[in-house]
């Protein structure tokens, strides 16, 4: 159960160590055309850019003609669903509600989860976020609710909460502290009360992140693919205006579990602005894109879009690809 709490708990964290500024607004489509630009990232040069796949085929996305996120996979096994409302389904057929806020930030994403190993849990979890003026993630709560079964067939209520703080100072994520409770009764109808405290702190190099563009690297931390595609997508707020070098994890909880992990990341970026690679502990991941010229989503002298479909470019390819994932 421990291990329970401290996945959702954490889950959160996502947030703080990828969050983007695609594109200038999360527009439903582009005006005067037929194309979603709600997935794209609007590049230095005005384009719109769409992230298809980091590491070779790691993390890969599926479109429609419309560029509607369909799909996400990783190592080429679809994870998720999604549909042009922006409800994701996972492999087990949960279902994830999601709300944002004028600007296109994610506000609200609510989920109902089934455990069934030693301890049988069935429930509700809420994460409500809050953003700074300047578009930069503030706060997550996180709120759990259910019932759980004893070995008899007893009921009983289970709750938690979790609440992340991000602290920002010139345009960069600084810090982000989370703390978090549970309680619930165990198959034996033992109760449990257990709090979680983490501390993670940033580093930040020379390299200019100009498009503010969120990265995988605080992904891989949890295996949470709903958060990890909404933050490389950008719909968590701007990321900081460089990109880390490092990052610090301090954590510690009430049954005496603490220990640092340290984490270390690079980034090279196009021309365009977009990142090109990220190393991350040793490992690189390039990043794929398709492109469109905004003067061919509003239908200024090119072929690239016709009746509301994505056409491929005649000249110079459709593609940009990084450093392949290294074996």
């Amino acid at each position: 159960m421990k291990k329970f709490f401290k996945f959702w708990a954490l889950m959160t964290l996502v947030l703080c160590a990828g969050m983007a500024n695609m594109a200038c607004s999360k527009d439903n489509d582009d005006e005067g055309t037929k194309i979603n630009t709600k997935f794209a990232i609007k590049d230095l040069n005005d384009n719109y850019q769409w992230l298809n796949e980091i590491g070779d085929g790691f993390y890969s996305f599926g479109f429609d003609d419309k560029h509607y996120l369909t799909s996400v996979s990783v190592d080429g096994k679809q994870v998720l669903k999604a549909d042009i409302y922006m409800y994701f389904t996972d492999e087990d057929l949960n279902l994830y509600k999601l709300k944002f806020n004028d600007s296109g930030l994610l506000t609200k994403i609510e989920d109902t989860f089934t455990l069934d190993d030693m301890e049988k849990i069935s429930g509700t979890e809420a994460i409500n976020l809050e953003y700074n003026e300047d578009g930069t993630l503030k706060q997550a709560a996180t709120y759990i609710s259910g019932t759980s079964w004893g070995r008899d067939g007893t009921t009983y209520s289970m709750g938690g909460f979790a609440l992340n703080n991000y602290t920002w100072e010139n345009d960069k994520l600084m810090k982000v502290t989370i703390n978090g409770q549970y309680n619930n009764r165990d198959y034996l109808g033992e109760l449990i009360e257990y709090t979680y405290n983490e501390d993670i702190s940033f580093k930040y190099g020379n390299t200019p992140n100009p498009l503010r563009q969120g990265t995988l690297s605080g992904a891989f931390i949890f295996d949470s693919h709903v958060m990890t595609t909404l933050e490389l997508f950008g719909f968590l707020g701007k990321f900081s205006d460089t990109f880390p070098v490092s990052m610090v994890d301090n954590y510690y909880d009430s049954d005496g579990e603490q220990g640092s992990i340290n984490y270390e990341m690079s980034y090279t970026t196009n021309e365009n602005g977009t990142i090109d690679t990220e190393t991350y502990n040793g490992k690189d991941y390039g990043y794929l894109y398709s492109t469109v010229e905004t003067r061919a989503l509003r239908g200024f002298g090119s072929s690239a879009v016709r009746n509301g479909l994505l056409l491929p470019r005649p000249l110079g390819g459709l593609f940009s690809k990084g450093m392949k994932l290294q074996q």
